[in-house]
């Protein structure tokens, strides 16, 4: 039996990396979306909810969703691997040339990830009093001390 696991070729390794790259994107639509002067960045600053909604969004909304993704690539990549206590997983091809790694050597860094994930979805309970205290309390200290002026119609 061979140590190491086999690698992906050239163009495959350039196809994976297009691919991380292609997921990114609507990471940065989303940032696009609210920072930048659109529709959307409008609303949310003129809107009697929209504060609302960006610190929510923010606090909340943003760690779920990392939450969620996260916890489906590791479901996905991770848990077969607890299963069978065995990094890489057989017949699976890895980027750099790695070696087999069997029982608790394997586990760990798979249990670190879950670990990981589920702080996201702490964070998310945390950030939901948090957005609730700034909205609360201090939502007209941010509008008396903001240098950008409100222009709403």
């Amino acid at each position: 039996m061979n140590k190491y696991a086999p690698q992906y070729t050239f163009k495959e390794g350039i196809r994976l990396r297009l691919l991380y790259v292609l997921y990114s994107i609507p990471v940065i639509l989303f940032l696009w979306g609210v920072c930048g002067e659109t529709k959307i960045s409008y609303w949310l600053r003129c809107s009697p909810y929209g504060r609302h909604v960006f610190f929510y969004g923010e606090f909340v909304g943003m760690y779920i969703l990392f939450g969620c993704v996260s916890l489906f690539f590791w479901i996905r990549n991770d848990y077969p691997v607890i299963k069978l206590k065995q990094y890489p997983l057989p017949n699976k091809k890895v980027i750099r040339k790695m070696r087999y790694r069997y029982g608790w050597r394997a586990v760990i860094p798979a249990l670190i990830k879950l670990l990981i994930c589920l702080s996201f979805f702490i964070i998310s309970i945390w950030g939901y009093f948090q957005a609730t205290i700034i909205i609360n309390n201090n939502i007209n200290v941010i509008e008396s001390e903001s240098n950008i002026p409100l222009v709403c119609n």
